[in-house]
């Protein structure tokens, strides 16, 4: 809410072609009542998703060089993070931040570049087991200075409080409804 204060009020005498007009001048103080603005939940859904998508688009960017996308990102470090334990498609889609349901697509891209390994699984056959590849631990040590670049400039704007508490509210709104 804004609130309006009449801070001065004066009165001049303005001499100009022999007539006296009187000339009130009203000084204006505004202050706003209150710090926060009312957002509809329309505008924090937008903002959310404008901000996802700019930080995609610079992902997309630092990794593009290396011919990789954010989600063959996602899926190498998942499985560097599995540190040598195959992985099944069902694993890496439960994992990802944005399951798909291409992921034998992707895996099979990563396949082409010789990023990944893939071999039926020998205690079920109807399973699929995927591996990291020596290469795609290599690309991965590669682009961690660049990624961690990348998401340092994305936030260099953020103080450590408002990173606590943009944490906070990411992770609410993250969690499972029950």
């Amino acid at each position: 809410m804004l609130k309006l204060q009449i801070a001065t009020l004066e009165t001049k005498t303005c001499k100009q072609s022999n007539v006296d007009l009187k000339i009130c001048v009203i000084f204006v103080k505004t202050t706003f009542v209150g710090t926060i603005m009312e957002v509809t939940d329309k505008e924090l859904v937008v903002g959310l998703l404008k901000a996802s998508a700019n930080i995609e688009e610079k992902l997309n960017t630092a990794l593009k060089p290396n011919d990789l996308s954010v989600p063959q990102f996602n899926v190498l470090r998942i499985l560097r993070g599995n540190r040598g334990r195959p992985a099944t498609l069902a694993t890496l889609q439960a994992k990802m931040i944005k399951p798909m349901s291409n992921t034998t697509r992707l895996v099979d891209k990563l396949l082409s570049k010789k990023l990944v390994s893939r071999e039926i699984c020998t205690s079920n056959r109807r399973k699929v087991d995927i591996c990291i590849t020596q290469k795609g631990l290599d690309l991965l040590a590669q682009l961690d200075q660049t990624v961690a670049m990348t998401e340092k400039l994305l936030l260099d704007s953020v103080s450590a409080s408002q990173r606590k508490q943009l944490q906070a509210i990411l992770n609410t709104l993250t969690q499972e409804k029950k």
